[in-house]
């Protein structure tokens, strides 16, 4: 979980299309009520891939020694908020992303998308998109993934504020003044990670 602006390592990366759902009015008891939702009762393997635990710390240590930028319209929605991890500075830290093609926003759905994370014994998950699984499983496929890491950068919530609707909250848009800012930040800190890689690889200019 972070605020805008932040930056975020991956540490695993979670595939929330693969999985069975269906409507919650649907559910015949209270657990299929509650989460809609259940890993394939048939899978080859978990939709899952956990990164280089020595190159994520790494990564991390690197990108924590940038400065990250802030803007004013950034502040102004964090404060609407009511949570201290939402309403703080931007930040660099280490969590899952979450990978799907399918655009959800909410609380109901964030609950069920971290139900799924948890069934991977997966953590919390921090940040989501739509690459980041098609990548991870190119590199798996060529023994690659050990040498593979995700920084990503927050330029929306995935949940309304208090007395916000839903379609307020899909609508409002991502401030081009927030998406500079973070998309400064992602550049910053992915500048330090590769100099700090070149670095302990020995590597020269």
């Amino acid at each position: 979980m972070g605020t805008l602006g932040s930056v975020f390592v991956a540490d695993a990366i979670v595939d929330w299309d693969k999985k069975h759902r269906w409507a919650a009015r649907d559910g015949e008891t209270e657990e299929e009520r509650t989460h809609p939702l259940e890993p394939f009762s048939y899978r080859p393997h978990d939709y899952v891939y956990h990164l280089n635990d020595e190159l994520v710390t790494t990564a991390l240590d690197a990108g924590k020694s940038v400065e990250l930028r802030d803007s004013g319209a950034s502040r102004a929605y964090r404060d609407h908020y009511s949570t201290d991890v939402a309403r703080s500075d931007p930040s660099v830290a280490v969590g899952t992303t979450l990978c799907s093609d399918e655009f959800w926003h909410g609380g109901t759905v964030a609950e069920q998308a971290q139900w799924l994370v948890d069934e991977y014994d997966a953590g919390t998950y921090a940040t989501t998109e739509m690459e980041e699984m098609g990548t991870a499983t190119a590199l798996d496929r060529f023994g690659l993934l050990d040498r593979y890491l995700s920084v990503r950068g927050v330029v929306n919530f995935d949940r309304p504020y208090d007395g916000q609707s839903i379609r307020e909250s899909l609508h409002d848009g991502v401030e081009k003044e927030t998406f500079d800012a973070t998309l400064d930040n992602v550049v910053s800190v992915g500048a330090a990670i590769v100099d700090e890689l070149r670095a302990v690889g020995g590597e020269s200019d």
